[in-house]
């Protein structure tokens, strides 16, 4: 995976509650751990990602990074749409 530029991540204020971002960590570390760890993703591959919450999130991203093609299904039409 390339290397994260400064401009790449995303602040995370002191607005939001400990839990959250707590919360957060353990959501990117889920989804870092599917994909890259037990699916070993590679470029060229397809991740079929289902749902629009935190771990899903990161996956679209984790799996971007790795030059998988992303397909993201989820029962809210609403959630997909933007």
């Amino acid at each position: 995976m390339s290397e994260m530029r400064r401009w790449e991540l995303a602040a995370y204020g002191r607005r939001h509650a400990r839990r959250r971002r707590r919360t957060l960590s353990v959501a990117g570390l889920t989804a870092w751990f599917a994909l890259v760890e037990l699916a070993k993703v590679r470029a060229g591959e397809t991740v079929v990602v289902q749902g629009t919450g935190g771990v899903a999130l990161f996956a679209v991203q984790f799996a971007a990074a790795h030059g998988a093609s992303v397909i993201v299904v989820s029962s809210s039409k609403s959630k997909l749409s933007g």
